[in-house]
Order: C-alpha cells, then sequence, then structure tokens
C-alpha cells in the first residue's frame, strides 16, 4: 500500500535522486547538457543537483507530493498552481541555482529556462487557467506497478479537485509516456518538435478535465 503525503524539505534530496534516476536519459534533459559530459557519472551527478534545484524552487510556491511504501519513498510529483506565481531566476538563484552553472555554463542554463519556457508554452496558452504538472517521478525497480497511475489518481487529481481545480495540463517527450497519459484519462491537445543543440525533440501536450467535487449533504 502506498500512503501518501507533502514532502518537505528533509525529502528533497532523495526526490531529486528519484527524478534524476527515474527521468534517466530523457530526451528533454540529454539534448540540452548531455553534450557538456564527459562520462555517464558526472551527468548524472548534475542531473541530480538540477531536480534538486527545480525542487526547492517550485515547492516554495507550489505543492509537492512523495509516495511512501515501507517508509521509503518510490513517487514523487510537483504540481503548479495557477494561482501562484511560476518560480523566477530569483526563485532559482535562492533554491541553489547558481551551483548549476559549472560546468555546462551560464548561457547553457539560461538557454534551458527558454527552451523549458517554449516547451510548455501551448500548455500556458491554451490552458492558462490549469494546474499544471511539472514532474511525475517513480523508482525505476518499481516502474510497471502503477506507482505513476497511483499517484495521479489517488493524489493529485484528487488534491487538484479539493482545490477547486478544472483542469490539469503537462507536457512529456516520449511516446511511452503518452500512452501513459492517455490512459489516465488525459487529452492530448499540441504536438510539436521542439530542436534543441542539433537534436529533434517530439513535445506533446495533454490536458485533463477535472470534476467538480460533489458536496455530500
Amino acid at each position: 500500500m502506498i500512503d501518501y503525503r507533502e514532502a518537505g524539505t528533509k525529502d528533497f534530496n532523495c526526490i531529486a535522486q528519484l527524478s534524476a534516476k527515474s527521468f534517466g536519459h530523457y530526451p528533454y534533459f540529454d539534448c540540452a547538457f548531455h553534450n557538456a559530459f564527459k562520462n555517464e557519472e558526472s551527468y548524472n551527478t548534475y542531473m541530480e543537483k538540477l531536480h534538486r534545484v527545480n525542487i526547492k524552487a517550485n515547492a516554495q510556491q507550489n505543492k509537492c507530493f512523495v509516495g511512501v511504501k515501507d517508509g521509503e519513498i518510490v513517487s514523487a510529483a510537483l504540481i503548479q498552481n495557477p494561482a501562484k506565481k511560476k518560480a523566477d531566476v530569483e526563485d532559482y538563484v535562492k533554491a541553489g541555482g547558481l551551483s548549476l552553472v559549472y560546468p555546462v555554463g551560464l548561457s547553457k542554463i539560461l538557454d534551458f529556462f527558454h527552451f523549458s519556457e517554449d516547451a510548455r508554452a501551448d500548455c500556458d496558452r491554451k490552458h492558462p487557467s490549469a494546474w499544471y504538472l511539472e514532474v511525475l517521478a517513480v523508482d525505476n525497480s518499481m516502474k510497471g506497478c502503477g506507482l505513476g497511475s497511483g499517484m495521479l489518481q489517488d493524489c493529485l487529481i484528487p488534491y487538484v479537485q479539493k482545490q477547486g481545480g478544472q483542469e490539469l495540463t503537462l507536457i512529456t517527450n516520449t511516446e511511452g509516456n503518452r500512452k501513459f497519459y492517455v490512459k489516465n484519462g488525459f487529452q492530448e491537445f499540441s504536438q510539436r518538435t521542439l530542436e534543441k543543440n542539433g537534436q529533434r525533440v517530439g513535445n506533446w501536450s495533454f490536458c485533463m478535465d477535472i470534476p467538480k467535487q460533489q458536496n455530500i449533504a
């Protein structure tokens, strides 16, 4: 059985490790950073640091949840509230973002932020009042066990519903994830190809309508 709870600051390192392993060679990150590293170990270490900074910067304004089994974090998710401001450069600096400059360089970091904004642009433009799923990560050793679906159906969607949210959006960059989100009730509304460092990456935008919570008399 998985227990869900809001993450605390003490969980951030574990979530960063989980996210770095879960995403692995995810096209979205590979095309932006992989060519800056000579070996996999240094790249994986950097990815963990990138996820840690992202979680810290966003968790102050938004919500981060974890799924726990037998005392261990096995899934994690970060969702953004449309009523809250998105994390900006100052938030990332406060979260330790300057540590990301080495060894990739400041221009690559700034370029990645623009790349990220472009990737989610269709969500922001077509569904500006929707909640946004920034991160959904699961333990690699338990993939295929329903952890991702459980986090969505038993934690995130009920939470957004309780907050009065009417839509939940996200982007993904792999065919496997496309099928996963369709299976979980999302509708694809945009498909584009992103280009970065000579590489082309598929970018698909999804939205789910969240039914209103029924008041029981």
